[in-house]
Parts: C-alpha cells; sequence; structure tokens
C-alpha cells in the first residue's frame, strides 16, 4: 500500500525535511538512497517499501546492545530502513549504550506519560516509513525472515499487521490472529487509518489495537517462522513488575475505551476467556455462601479436586503462583477499568525530548522533539 501519512501520525515529518539529520539510512548505515541509486542497485528495491524500525524501551541495559545489533543484522538486506529508539526515562545505562550506534533516540516525559503504547505512539509519530517494524527492547530478531514478511505485507493489501513466533514455533502454516505482540510488522497506511497504538493504556495496546485493525476489516497475519528470541518468567517477580509499571490496568482501560462496541467487547474479553471462566467461577462460589450450603459444598469439592490435580500434573509453586496471577490480574482490570483512558490526541508530544540522531550520536544535551 501507498504510505500516505495523516496529519495527526506524521506530525513531526517537516523536522524530517528540514533536518538532513533526520534520514533513513540504508543497509549499509550511510546516507539514504537516492533515486541514482536505487536504479543503480536494480528497480527491485526501488519497489521494496521503506522500513521504521520502532524499539520502545525502559530500563533495557542488559539487552538493548544485543536487540539493535540483531535488528541491524536483520535489515542487511533490507534496501531502506531507519531505527528509532524511545526510551522511558530509564534509569539505567540504556540511552548511553544505544548511542553506540546509528539510532535516532527519544526520550519521553514526564513520568505520567510513560506507557508502552506510548513509547510505541511516539516512534511512529517520528517513522517515516511505508512500514513500520515493532521490536520490544528486550527481543533479539532472528534472520531471514524480515524481506519475505515486507512483502508478504506488500502483496497483500487487506493484510495490516504480519508477526511470527517467539523463541520456537511448533507450525508450518500461515495464521489470521486477533492480535500480534512483541515483534510485528504493520502497513503505516492502515495504521494510520484506525489510529495507531493509544498512547494512555498502561498495557493490552497491542490486543486494542488488533482488535480496532479488525473491526475496520482488516487482517494480521502470523508467519510460521520464528522472529525473535524472548524470555520472560511468568513468577511473581514478573508479576510485581506488571504490577509496579501498571501494565495489569491496560485491558480494564481497553474494555472502558471500547464500552460502546459490543464487537470490540467480545473480541477482549474472547481472548481472556480463561480469566473470564477464573473470574466467573469465584464469583459462583460467592454467590454460593447466599445460596445453599449444598450448593457451597459442592463448589468446594469441585474447586479442591482442580487445585489437587492441577499440584498433581503442574506442582504446587506452579498452580499458588498461575493462581494469583488470575487473582492479581483482576485486580488490575477492574483498578484499569475504573480509571479509564484520555484522548489519544491530548497526548503532549511537545514534552519528548530528542536526544540523539542516527547521524549525530555523539549529542550531550537533549533538544525539544519539537523543532521549528
Amino acid at each position: 500500500m501507498a504510505n500516505e501519512a495523516s496529519p495527526e501520525h506524521r506530525a513531526f515529518e517537516t523536522v524530517e525535511d528540514s533536518d538532513p539529520r533526520w534520514s533513513v539510512s540504508d543497509s549499509e548505515h550511510r546516507a539514504p538512497l537516492t533515486d541514482s541509486d536505487s536504479q543503480q542497485n536494480g528497480s527491485e528495491h526501488a519497489e521494496d517499501p521503506v522500513l521504521s524500525v520502532v524499539v520502545p524501551t525502559l530500563n533495557e541495559a542488559e539487552n538493548i546492545g544485543d536487540c539493535i545489533e540483531s535488528i541491524l543484522s536483520a535489515c542487511t538486506e533490507v534496501p531502506k530502513f531507519e531505527i528509532i529508539l524511545v526510551d522511558s526515562n530509564s534509569d539505567d545505562q540504556t540511552v548511553e549504550i544505544a548511542q553506540k550506534y546509528p539510532v535516532t533516540i527519544l526520550q519521553l516525559s514526564p513520568a505520567e506519560h510513560i506507557t508502552p503504547g506510548a513509547g510505541r505512539y511516539v516512534g511512529t509519530v517520528a517513522a517515516s516509513g511505508d512500514q513500520i517494524l515493532f521490536v520490544d527492547g528486550d527481543m533479539r530478531l532472528t534472520q531471514g525472515w524480515l524481506l519475505d514478511a515486507q512483502r508478504f505485507l506488500r502483496d497483500n493489501e487487506l493484510v495490516a499487521g504480519v508477526g511470527g513466533h517467539l523463541d520456537t514455533t511448533s507450525t508450518d502454516t500461515t495464521q489470521t490472529v486477533r492480535a500480534l505482540h512483541g515483534v510485528v510488522l504493520y502497513d503505516a497506511e492502515v495504521f494510520d487509518m484506525v489510529g495507531g497504538f493509544d498512547p494512555y493504556l498502561q498495557g493490552y495496546e497491542d490486543i486494542e489495537l488488533g482488535a480496532r485493525i479488525r473491526s475496520a476489516g482488516f487482517e494480521l497475519v502470523e508467519l510460521p517462522v520464528v522472529v525473535a528470541t524472548h524470555s520472560r518468567p511468568q513468577n511473581m517477580s514478573e508479576l510485581k513488575r506488571r504490577w509496579q509499571n501498571g501494565y495489569l490496568f491496560g485491558f480494564g482501560q481497553a474494555l472502558r475505551k471500547s464500552i460502546t462496541s459490543p464487537k470490540m467487547i467480545q473480541d477482549l474479553l474472547s481472548r481472556k476467556r480463561h480469566q473470564v471462566l477464573f473470574l466467573g467461577w469465584f464469583i459462583l462460589g460467592a454467590a454460593a455462601v447466599f445460596i445453599s450450603t449444598q450448593v457451597l459444598l459442592g463448589w468446594a469439592v469441585v474447586t479442591g479436586g482442580a487445585f489437587g490435580i492441577g499440584m498433581i500434573y503442574q506442582g504446587p509453586r506452579l498452580v499458588v503462583i498461575r493462581t494469583l496471577w488470575q487473582a492479581v490480574s483482576w485486580v488490575g482490570y477492574t483498578y484499569g477499568f475504573f480509571r479509564g483512558s484520555r484522548d489519544p490526541s491530548t497526548f503532549p508530544l511537545e514534552t519528548v525530548s530528542l536526544v540523539t540522531t542516527a547521524e549525530t550520536s555523539d549529542t550531550t544535551s537533549k533538544e525539544p522533539f519539537l523543532r521549528s
């Protein structure tokens, strides 16, 4: 699809036009290819879309170097690309490490505007590509799939986004899915059309975006390839991290935002069907207290039996962690629902700082993202 950027999501194209440092690098990280360069390198490159890679980060000093290097390696055969890192005010060495690479770095401020969706939203505003690849800062891209994914997206007009599997895959079939996570390649035109990421959602911004894309009549496709490696253990430390970062509030915010669209509500809840069943079962237990002793006893026996079977096959520790995970998640969802969200158009882009650009990685002071 040809990319006709909307004013809202391409607000800073004038910055790129007036400042040569805002340039799209080719696969050798030189200056951008000119028309004559494209002709010399063959007509195939002239038809390939320009790629913007957006990397949101928060305290990823341990991972960001490997992440960026994997992106550079994966883009070896991509004719034109740029890398935009959007940092959420990390208090470790994330930004300092990223400055060693040909990357444009933006930083969010103040803290109240720091969400996973905000980093992606700001990265989209700064992006100039026909296609936008989102890569979480703790992931490492694998090799050999990106160029094929770009052409798949270009050649299928009803497909708005393409992703793959993380770590492992057991399928050899391309599948249509409800949402894509972690490493996703989007068509920029469709992305603008549906409004892109919501910067105010504390989490689940990818699921909410997927619901809007599908409601608009487009498809999301998961390729049968491993696109990146990523490891986040489902343990108490991860549950604590998600709570502290407000990630668990996002699903409730998304439900509140979609309250006037039954189709969106159904789409979102269907993705949490196991957690919905978990909540429903414990609501039934609470109701049984007021129904009869026999009903309460029956509920307790079935619950105890389910826990017993789980402990036999999964172990007591994992059963306890998963139960607490479900319970804490619903507390977060409820809080997020009543907290709600705001209109994405009110996000204060003027507070975003330009730390450095791909061409001036030795910048020592922050500049405003909005420049005259």
